[in-house]
């Protein structure tokens, strides 16, 4: 076991067939039941321990690191890794565990120690427990379900560490250093996320360097590499972990360049003190896939060795029984005669075809033949049955041949044999072959991935369930795995094509005449075609269940998209009240009439076909994208849900988007406007809006699947890749800032669904009317009409009481944090709006640089004001993140205290605008360097709080929200009243 101290177990019999006794396979139970039970393993352990119970001690203990470190190599999702990480104490039962083996060790004399071997052929001894209470009760405690997973056991050597024991060095600050010997390209596009990790390429380590040269290397490449590689001794740090992509214990050999480089730090690296080396288990990829949040490009390519292409992706196809089995072994026994360097190169092989067929040969030979799956034969194969039976003749009579036959030169092109560039272009040709194969076994097994998708599409259709959907949801993930790794080929193979064409010109006709291999490419490229055509077919069939399975969804919980058919219940008018004589402007949202209004009856054919054939031209993305191709892109995990709660993947650290979104979703009037189709008569798609109602459209698009009710997740791609067009940081799989990608959304938002509606007011406007006015130019949005407030800023001159007021307006307020380790969310706005000193401000009326007061008031609060609390401050060392705990109010949050009157009048705000509640939290967990995102909304038509964590969603109690004090980023509040609201008719 990778976890077991290194001790000598050997030297005790008893060592010995208690770990035997303790090993048990769960590799087949499941890893939520795992979880649960380790607590009570340790527990247990620890009460066998205090009475005394060595052996059941030693075997618990033993069979909890088991389990732990089992569970460390699966791929866990994000929550059950989180809970594993919180529940885990390995060190604990090592620690144990050691002591244990020291015990019992002392207590044995030196002539009875047992041979080193004994661990591997000590019996099962079960007799020795017939008596003891730790067979009959653990047994029974992990009596689990045998549910297959395909998870491996992998066990981590002493010199090797593993990235769960790796990550809390790194976040912890400890003395290490990681020098990651991945490509320099590699190293560039995606490492992990630590202060101290160095790459030194593998290309520059070979055998017999010394240490020291490395650091000219780094001093010309990174200087703050070299300082780092400069303080590499015990001194400096307490380990140095080497990496490269996957290196494993079994995959480790000494010709391995982290062999290598770990031999040149130990053994050749003079005048320093030698820490602790070790390389890391699983290599980057394994990093990648455990702590993806953690490296700074999740989305790269995972790395595989072609080595192992074929068995990690390929072990599922059955070939074609066309040879017989004397056929295969004169073959194999050709192969391994001539599988030497010569061989390789061609040399001693009469025949410039058979230094190509031989190579293929050997190749196919080593091909995996493992599942039994089955597909059909194609024409192609029968019509090369006759060449392929002369092929292996020809190949029993060159096994008679001596090793190094004689090769008659003469009948060979003279050209051929002495042109370097001939073989170049023949290697390449092998090569092009060689893809093809790999293209072709990838496109079968894509078609049974394919056949089975329509067999459970058509055995679902009249019965659709969410075991069903979690299902297709697996094999839709494993044939996207294999489309990537065709895309990946065919790229490869299409590189090679442009290499062959460029050094080959006219030659390659020639060289392909002269050779087998010519036909043979031909030969694929026919079976390829053939491939790709029933793969087609299939799709159309898989299309059409689809749409079936769909009605069947739909008739089951019926759901209509005809605008002219859906009719909501009105929301209670507001003039009734006491306030309904005052005085309003159009400036603010008259929000009485936005929830009386019906969704109208509209007859979309009376519209002016030219304009709406204008959308179409103007911007294809909108109008021009369907919801069904739009639905297909979002890769939907099928459940029936209440609307609204539904989960967003993550698509590569986007949970800052995920976390935005949901919010904006709980937005009601927002859902309801797009819900509603509200926003396609607003679409503003002019040329003089950069983004021409693009985000608007495909935000919709998001917000109306998460409202559909019938998928437990969906992913965001079109409007990530929408928005990452317009803004490249957002583009990418790099973490960002929630607030500011809410502040550009909002942005570009109100830019699309702008329109023209100027104040109309009676008399003369106030100053703040007339910036308001001027800032919006006359446009108005439901983003400006819900989100946008306005601030007055005055600025009061200490020597003459002279001052400058401006106005400005804001879709969400930043306010800083105290200093203090608590405050309230009061506290901090009544520290917003008090005047502050500042100096070096040009009085007009001193006209000189004078000390001075600045403060902020509040002109006109938004019906949903967003609260930023800047938690990212600047100090003496850079940006660090501030935990202050906010307390904040979930109800009944007032403002009107901080409001002021500009002039007699004012009609910007109405009289619901003062007091808020809150239902929504965009919350931050980590640090500045990174960390995660989550949102907890409340939801409107259930009036529950829920958990929005990427794809998932779970429902929360008030005093869940209560206690993200210290994580809070972004409060959003409502003055709006909308208990009596249904955003979704769930009638229809």
């Amino acid at each position: 076991m990778s976890t077991m101290v290194n001790l000598r177990i050997q030297d005790s019999p008893e060592l010995v067939h208690w770990t035997r006794e303790a090993k048990k396979d769960f590799k087949g139970v499941k890893s939520t039941d795992l979880i649960t039970r380790l607590p009570f393993m340790l527990k247990k352990g620890l009460i066998m321990h205090k009475e005394n119970k060595t052996k059941d001690a030693y075997i618990l203990f033993t069979r909890y690191l088991h389990v732990a470190e089992l569970l460390q190599r699966r791929n866990l999702d994000a929550s059950l890794r989180k809970q594993l990480n919180a529940i885990i104490k390995i060190n604990e039962a090592k620690e144990l565990q050691e002591a244990i083996i020291r015990t019992v060790n002392a207590s044995i004399p030196a002539s009875k120690n047992i041979p080193t071997n004994s661990l591997n052929n000590a019996p099962n001894n079960k007799s020795l427990n017939k008596n003891n209470s730790i067979d009959k009760n653990e047994d029974d405690l992990l009596n689990l379900p045998e549910i297959p997973d395909d998870d491996p056991v992998a066990e981590v050597p002493d010199d090797f560490i593993s990235c769960t024991e790796l990550f809390p060095i790194i976040q912890a600050g400890k003395r290490y250093l990681i020098i990651d010997i991945r490509s320099l390209e590699d190293f560039q596009q995606s490492r992990i996320k630590a202060d101290k990790c160095i790459n030194i390429p593998n290309s520059e380590i070979i055998s017999g360097k010394t240490a020291k040269k490395f650091d000219l290397y780094l001093q010309m490449k990174n200087p703050g590499y070299a300082k780092l590689y400069s303080e590499r001794s015990q001194k400096f740090v307490d380990l140095i972990v080497l990496m490269d992509w996957d290196t494993t214990r079994l995959t480790l050999t000494a010709t391995n360049h982290v062999s290598i480089m770990k031999e040149i730090l130990t053994k050749w690296d003079s005048g320093v003190q030698i820490s602790k080396h070790l390389i890391l288990h699983g290599g980057f990829s394994e990093w990648l896939n455990v702590y993806p949040s953690f490296t700074t490009n999740p989305g790269v390519r995972r790395h595989v060795p072609m080595d192992n292409i074929l068995d990690e992706i390929l072990d599922d196809i059955k070939y074609p029984d066309w040879m017989t089995q004397e056929g295969s072994k004169s073959i194999i026994n050709y192969a391994s005669k001539n599988n030497n360097n010569d061989a390789r190169r061609g040399i001693d092989i009469p025949g410039l075809h058979s230094k190509v067929n031989d190579s293929m040969i050997n190749k196919r030979l080593a091909l995996p033949n493992k599942l039994p799956m089955n597909y059909a034969s194609y024409e192609d194969e029968d019509v090369n049955m006759e060449y392929l039976s002369k092929e292996i003749d020809r190949l029993n009579v060159e096994k008679e041949k001596p090793l190094r036959p004689v090769v008659d030169r003469s009948c060979k092109p003279t050209a051929l044999i002495a042109n370097p560039q001939q073989e170049q272009t023949i290697s390449l040709i092998t090569r092009i072959t060689s893809d093809l194969k790999d293209q072709e076994k990838c496109e079968r097994q894509s078609l049974q991935l394919e056949n089975d998708i329509l067999a459970m599409l058509t055995k679902s259709t009249n019965n659709v369930n969410s075991d069903d959907d979690d299902d297709l949801e697996s094999m839709y993930v494993k044939k996207n795995t294999v489309q990537q790794t065709i895309a990946a080929i065919v790229k490869d193979k299409e590189e090679k094509e442009a290499e062959l064409k460029k050094i080959a010109g006219d030659m390659l006709s020639q060289v392909n005449t002269d050779t087998h291999e010519h036909m043979k490419m031909g030969t694929m490229k026919i079976r390829l075609l053939g491939i790709v055509r029933e793969r087609k077919e299939v799709q159309q069939k898989i299309d059409e269940a689809e749409k079936r399975r769909e009605e069947v969804r739909l008739k089951g919980s019926p759901r209509h998209d005809d605008d002219s058919t859906i009719y909501k219940e009105p929301l209670k008018s507001e003039g009734s009240t006491n306030n309904s004589g005052l005085k309003r402007s159009l400036s603010s949202p008259n929000l009485a009439k936005m929830e009386d209004r019906k969704v109208p009856i509209i007859d979309r054919s009376s519209k002016p076909h030219a304009v709406r054939r204008n959308l179409k031209e103007t911007n294809n993305n909108i109008s021009g994208t369907s919801w069904k191709d739009s639905f297909k892109r979002m890769d939907p995990v099928y459940r029936d849900c209440h609307p609204g709660i539904t989960g967003l993947k993550n698509l590569g650290n986007s949970c800052y988007m995920n976390s935005i979104i949901q919010c904006l979703s709980n937005t009601a009037f927002l859902a309801k406007y797009f819900n509603d189709n509200g926003y396609q008569d607003d679409l503003n798609t002019n040329s003089d809006n950069e983004t021409r109602g693009q985000i608007a459209e495909e935000f919709a698009q998001v917000i109306k699947a998460l409202w559909r009710g019938q998928y437990k997740s969906i992913a965001p791609r079109d409007l990530k890749d929408t928005i990452g067009h317009f803004r490249l940081q957002f583009d990418s799989c790099e973490q960002q800032d929630s607030h500011e990608f809410l502040t550009f959304l909002l942005e570009w938002m109100h830019n699309d669904l702008r329109k023209d509606n100027k104040m109309r007011i009676d008399g003369p406007l106030s100053a703040a009317e007339k910036e308001w006015e001027k800032a919006l130019k006359g446009q108005y949005s439901v983003i400006s009409r819900l989100f946008m407030g306005q601030l007055r800023s005055t600025i009061c001159c200490t020597t003459c009481s002279g001052k400058s007021i401006t106005y400005e307006t804001f879709t969400s307020l930043s306010i800083s944090l105290p200093e203090a380790n608590r405050c309230t969310l009061d506290d901090c706005i009544r520290h917003f709006v008090s005047g502050q000193r500042i100096s070096g401000w040009n009085c007009p009326h001193c006209k000189t640089a004078r000390e001075a007061t600045k403060k902020f008031d509040f002109v006109k609060l938004a019906p949903i004001m967003v609260i930023h609390l800047n938690r990212f401050a600047g100090t003496e060392v850079g940006l660090e993140k501030k935990n202050t705990s906010v307390v904040f109010p979930l109800m009944d949050f007032n403002l009107k205290q901080y409001l002021v009157v500009d002039a007699d009048s004012n009609t910007l705000n109405h009289p619901h605008n003062y007091s808020y509640n809150l239902y929504g939290l965009s919350n931050h967990y980590g640090t500045m360097g990174g960390g995660h995102y989550t949102a907890f909304c409340k939801s409107s038509t259930l009036n529950k709080w829920y958990k929005y964590d990427d794809h998932s969603v779970s429902e929360i109690s008030e005093q869940n929200v209560r206690s993200q004090n210290s994580y809070a980023y972004l409060l959003f509040y409502t003055s709006l009243s909308y208990e009596s609201y249904t955003y979704i008719d769930e009638s229809s």
